[in-house]
């Protein structure tokens, strides 16, 4: 989390696994993704259970939502 920079929330977990498994409530499929507050989560490698392996990319925000000040 702070070695990446990452905004992820405080919770029950200590690991990037372990928030997966928190925000999608079950245990994840190989390829299965998510995305939080402007990251994207791709599982890339389960071993049984386990989460092996996570790439995790911040995304780049979309145009055309950027809020104007009128």
């Amino acid at each position: 989390n702070e070695e990446m920079g990452l905004e992820l929330p405080e919770g029950d977990y200590e690991t990037v696994a372990g928030f997966a498994l928190h925000l999608l409530g079950h245990i994840p499929k190989q390829g299965e993704q998510l995305r939080y507050k402007g990251l994207k989560l791709v599982i890339t490698k389960m071993r049984g259970v386990k989460i092996e392996e996570i790439l995790l990319t911040k995304e780049k925000p979309k145009e055309g939502y950027a809020a104007s000040a009128h």
